[in-house]
């Protein structure tokens, strides 16, 4: 593929009005220097010198063809890495400008967990205090901005005209930081890139993670992603990557950061005149703001009966199945009136050591040696097929809305712990008890509703990988009630502050939906509980071993959990109910 006439002649004219100009000095590829930054004004690019930030090679016209004719071939959809954009040494002296001068500050949501710059194009290139500071940043901003680089991305893409927006942001990641899967599809965005500042003296490999993810669509259907990535690319030092927008289709994230390397880097989006065709409906943000219910399991139907209810106060009621495997303090008529008192004045509740000793080393064990046969946990690398052949376990996905592992179909029902050989067994049975009746008429007696259907799933949120999204398709017309029963590996002091501190994430939360609000993502003080702040619109709860939670999730609640890094411990299992209400009756009115 040959690069346009149109283009090629904006180049001869470049070059025609460089060699015309002293001030341009044009300078040969070189290698990489690495003396340090001075703050002598000497060091100070003029507006003459910005277009030197940029690698010559970059306009060489078969370097531009070979970019053209692989860029829509791309796997997955249209994109490109380009290598060695910056010259050396300006790429040395930016990074460590940037690393030295420039404040970011830290953000976290269901979506993502990084550190952020404000936009760059509110950088005051007039200010003597910024181009002291911060001349570099200044000349590369305008250089990746310029009408001749805009010509460079438009003959590679095949884009749309772009306007003169600027529109960036440097972000920075270190470990443990992630962004999962979204479209990048908001207003005019173009144009996607990332030029990555990494440090060019470390070799940044698989291991270290950060890669770029870019995914494939689901079969032919658009705005529906594959759950496992199809190609990743490291964020090497002086490359910068750049795919085309494109509404339910350029679907990627940014793999969780393993090492302690710090991934640098500035991203941003060029933008058209117009939002791009078919954002309204495709859109990964749109998306999560269709309020649908998208689960497809029904709901089983639960027929309790009333007279129970009214009787149900004696020790001679409690049912053999809870007997076998509910820790015997929650059985209690007195336990059980104050756990309902306490839960009518909060509507939610979490229950430690809720199921009987016994059982709950037994799913330490069990559940910790899946972990360990299958490699995960404590900082290890995952690969995103770990777990899935153990049958009869399968990914659920779409990942820009959720990705764990659910327990299909066993044969298995409530069987006494004993009998549990691996870790499917002591799901399954635990999936058996949450989805009985006997079950429902306790949550009744705990919680003053009564549930009139109920649909269970066993999960497992494997570190390194998984995480549910907040979304308008969780919100309900009626209340619901939701009960979940957790299992983490907090089996010492150390790994239990892990886990309460939210830094490995796991932790589930319930956020309200604010209608109007331009996105469905939660909001950034999701996690000010943590730190002791009260937040009417937040209820975390942390992850913990043999933990019930009960929480009443009113019709404007949205639920996620967050993703599970590669540090966390372990896996996060748990078994998941959610009951239907019967809205006319209470237990506490009989």
């Amino acid at each position: 593929m040959t690069v346009s006439a149109e283009f090629q002649a904006d180049i001869l004219l470049d070059k025609t009005a460089d060699a015309g100009s002293p001030s341009r000095k044009r300078r040969k590829k070189s290698d990489v220097d690495s003396a340090p930054l001075s703050q002598s004004s000497s060091d100070v690019p003029s507006n003459a010198e910005a277009v030197t930030a940029l690698n010559d090679c970059l306009l060489d016209l078969s370097h531009i063809a070979k970019l053209k004719q692989s860029y829509p071939s791309a796997p997955g959809y249209p994109h490109c890495v380009v290598k060695d954009v910056l010259e050396a040494k300006f790429f040395r002296e930016l990074r460590e400008e940037m690393v030295t001068s420039l404040a970011a500050t830290f953000k976290e949501t269901d979506l993502f967990k990084l550190y952020q710059t404000g936009d760059l194009a509110n950088l005051d290139g007039s200010d003597p205090e910024v181009r002291r500071k911060m001349p570099r940043l200044l000349a590369l901003r305008d250089a990746i901005y310029s009408p001749k680089f805009r010509a460079f991305v438009r003959e590679i893409t095949g884009c749309r005209p772009l306007t003169d927006r600027t529109d960036c942001s440097s972000n920075l990641y270190t470990q443990g930081c992630h962004l999962l899967c979204h479209d990048d599809v908001i207003g005019t965005r173009c144009i996607s890139f990332i030029i990555y500042l990494t440090d060019p003296d470390e070799t940044w490999g698989a291991e270290d993670g950060g890669a770029l993810e870019i995914y494939p669509l689901s079969g032919d259907s658009l705005g529906v992603p594959k759950a496992v990535p199809l190609q990743n690319h490291p964020p090497k030092p002086n490359t910068m990557a750049f795919f085309t927008v494109l509404p339910g289709q350029s679907f990627h994230a940014v793999e969780e950061v393993y090492s302690e390397k710090m991934r640098l880097s500035i991203s941003g989006w060029y933008h058209a005149d117009d939002p791009p065709m078919g954002a309204e409906a495709l859109a990964s943000l749109n998306q999560l703001q269709m309020r649908q219910d998208e689960t497809p399991q029904a709901f089983s139907p639960l027929q309790l009966a009333r007279a129970l209810h009214r009787t149900a106060s004696g020790p001679d009621s409690v049912n053999p199945l809870l007997a076998r495997w509910v820790n015997p303090t929650y059985l209690t008529p007195g336990a059980i009136e104050q756990i309902a008192a306490r839960f009518q004045a909060d509507k939610s509740i979490l229950l430690h050591e809720f199921l009987l000793p016994c059982v709950a080393m037994q799913a330490a064990r069990l559940l910790r040696s899946q972990d360990q046969a299958d490699r995960v946990g404590g900082g290890q690398k995952p690969t995103s097929e770990v777990g899935l052949a153990m049958m009869p376990w399968e990914l659920i996905g779409p990942p820009h809305k959720q990705r764990y592992l659910r327990l299909g179909a066993t044969g298995l029902s409530s069987d006494p712990v004993e009998k549990a050989k691996t870790a499917t067994d002591l799901m399954a049975a635990l999936r058996g008890l949450f989805g009985s009746e006997a079950f429902a008429r306790y949550l009744a007696r705990l919680t003053g509703s009564i549930p009139s259907g109920v649909r269970t799933e066993a999960r497992r949120f494997r570190p390194g990988l998984d995480y549910t999204l907040a979304h308008y398709g969780i919100l309900t017309k009626d209340p619901r009630l939701d009960a979940t029963l957790a299992f983490v590996d907090d089996g010492n002091k150390a790994k239990k502050e892990l886990w309460e501190s939210g830094d490995v994430g796991g932790f589930g939360c319930y956020i309200k939906a604010e209608v109007g609000n331009d996105g469905a993502e939660a909001a950034e003080s999701y996690r000010r509980q943590a730190h002791g702040e009260e937040d009417d619109q937040v209820l975390n709860v942390s992850a913990a071993h043999n933990a019930l939670s009960l929480v009443l999730r009113e019709t404007q609640a949205m639920r996620f959990v967050k993703y599970v890094s590669a540090a966390a411990p372990g896996s996060r299992w748990d078994v998941v109910s959610e009951y239907c209400l019967d809205g006319e009756e209470r237990v506490s009115d009989r």
